[in-house]
């Protein structure tokens, strides 16, 4: 598993007798520590790793002996609040545990149905859905507990596209918070620990951040949060305080390639070659995968507006233009961020350093040939108009301006 580091201080944690009430996972996406919240809500709702637990606090450690685990001993390093992205194996000597997959918790979480689990996560509203309807995660729990059953490494985008989102900008709205306390009011249902993971808290509608501030305060009894975000900069500071924050790193190049290669069957070179492009990032590495996927279309798209602006091609750069407005917004915004990406490449490969370029191989082709019009007279003009696009496109700016507006620009800005 990714970031095993990362899992085993929390089971220790857990086994001590500190686990805190709240735990924030903070990492770059695709990072994998949703996964890892996933498979630690998991463990703690397994009845055989309950129960040994438990009775390991009076009878010690070697109670842990027979429990599923990496390396088959217990002993334990103290934890820290940093992940390593060099060092995502666990020590020899100590045991990663992972739950049973026998007891009725297990079957419960397999399943992602188990009644003292609880999901936290941006939504929009139900087509089906009137003006009155509490908009809370549990709307969306089949369509979510499906992309779980999936695969536990996924983005906002792969959300988004579960959702069916066209022109709507997902949030976790304010009728959450009043939900989760109605839930956590209850007795917990199997009579042991309550899991609250959060996913992506920075979507927090304030009003909703207000009263789950209010809930970690004041913890119920045997109820654990664990929230997981890819920008804790833009959480409340009151609810930050009142988390212990583990920060995670982008999962190592190397442990990418080896994974791709063992559940992927890929060859060794294609391996090697995805993790790099994918920097880091697992979801982005699947999705390098993936035939036909939006990153293709980009490319694309990106090279047909180039070449149009360079031959002023007026007529189609606003046929263009019509076609990229008839996206919803968060794919226009998804494809200016690729844009602009696309430009610090080349740039970047001006420099004749391939190792600090992370592009697919469609794209160094095209790169080859349209680099040179990306310079130091014109990189961080073209940036600028991008980042403008894209404020503009999440301000709800008409999409067919925009995009015309920046393709204009573009013709000026390629012959700098």
């Amino acid at each position: 598993m990714f970031q095993s580091t990362l899992y085993q201080q929390l089971q220790n944690q857990w086994r001590k007798g500190r686990l805190p009430h709240a735990i924030l996972l903070d990492g770059p996406e695709g990072a994998g520590h949703m996964a890892v919240a996933l498979d630690f809500a998991r463990l703690l709702l397994c009845e055989t790793a309950k129960r040994r637990v438990d009775g390991a606090e009076q009878e010690g450690n070697n109670f842990f002996a027979d429990m599923p685990s990496a390396h088959g001993t217990d002993e334990t390093q103290p934890m820290v609040a940093d992940t390593s992205a060099t060092d995502h194996q666990p020590h020899e000597h100590e045991a990663l545990l992972q739950p049973c997959e026998q007891c009725g918790g297990c079957a419960m979480t397999g399943k992602w149905t188990h009644p003292d689990l609880h999901f936290v996560f941006p939504v929009i509203r139900p087509k089906s859905a009137s003006s009155t309807t509490s908009v809370v995660s549990d709307l969306w729990l089949k369509e979510w507990r499906k992309m779980l059953s999936e695969s536990t490494h996924f983005d906002l985008s792969l959300w988004e596209s579960e959702m069916g989102i066209e022109n709507q900008q997902p949030q976790i709205f304010a009728d959450e918070s009043d939900e989760l306390v109605r839930k956590l009011a209850l007795t917990p249902s199997q009579g042991g620990w309550r899991v609250v993971v959060v996913w992506l808290p920075e979507l927090m509608n304030q009003a909703c951040a207000n009263k789950l501030l209010k809930l970690l305060e004041e913890p119920p009894t045997q109820t654990v949060f664990l929230l997981v975000t890819h920008r804790s900069e833009a959480i409340l500071p009151t609810i930050l305080s009142r988390t212990q924050r583990l920060v995670v790193r982008a999962i190592p190049e190397a442990e990418i390639a080896e994974h791709l290669q063992r559940e992927r069957g890929i060859s060794p070179e294609d391996a090697a070659y995805v993790a790099h492009t994918a920097q880091g990032n697992y979801v982005r590495a699947l999705r390098l995968l993936s035939v036909g996927h939006d990153e293709q279309e980009f490319l694309d798209m990106f090279a047909v507006l180039m070449r149009k602006c360079y031959l002023r091609d007026i007529k189609e750069m606003h046929a263009w233009s019509e076609c990229v407005a008839s996206w919803g917004r968060e794919r226009q915004k998804a494809f200016l961020d690729y844009a602009l990406r696309m430009v610090r490449e080349n740039f970047i490969m001006n420099f004749h350093r391939p190792e600090l370029n992370y592009m697919t191989r469609a794209e160094e082709e095209f790169s080859r040939r349209f680099s040179p019009f990306i310079n130091e007279r014109n990189v961080l003009s073209i940036s600028d108009e991008l980042a403008l696009a894209r404020r503009d496109i999440a301000q709800n700016v008409n999409a067919k301006m925009v995009f015309f507006d920046f393709a204009l620009k573009m013709i000026v800005l390629l012959i700098q």
